[in-house]
C-alpha cells in the first residue's frame, strides 16, 4: 500500500512540475485555441438555458464534444514542457 501512495505522490509531483514549467510557443497557441472554443461553447449553452430556449437535438448531441475535446487538448498542451534544446532554429 505504501508503494502505491508513493507512486501517486510522484505522479502528482511530475504533473505539478510540468504544469509550472515553460510551455513551447506552439503549444501555448493550442491552449489558447482550446480554451476559447470551450468558452464559446459554454457561453452559447448558458445563453440558451438562461433565455429559456429549447435546445435543438443537434446541439445536445455535439455540446459535450465542443466542451470536452478542446479542454482536453488544452490540458495536454499545457503539460508539454520545453527542455531548452531547440536544435531546429540553429
Amino acid at each position: 500500500m505504501g508503494k502505491i501512495i508513493s507512486l501517486i505522490k510522484n505522479i502528482i509531483l511530475e504533473i505539478k512540475d510540468r504544469w509550472n514549467s515553460k510551455t513551447p510557443k506552439f503549444f501555448k497557441a493550442i491552449v489558447k485555441i482550446g480554451i476559447s472554443i470551450s468558452g464559446i461553447g459554454l457561453a452559447m449553452h448558458t445563453a440558451m438555458i438562461a433565455s429559456g430556449a429549447i435546445e435543438p437535438q443537434w446541439w445536445i448531441d455535439i455540446y459535450p464534444y465542443i466542451i470536452a475535446i478542446p479542454a482536453g487538448m488544452a490540458a495536454c498542451a499545457k503539460l508539454t514542457r520545453d527542455h531548452g534544446n531547440n536544435n531546429q532554429t540553429k
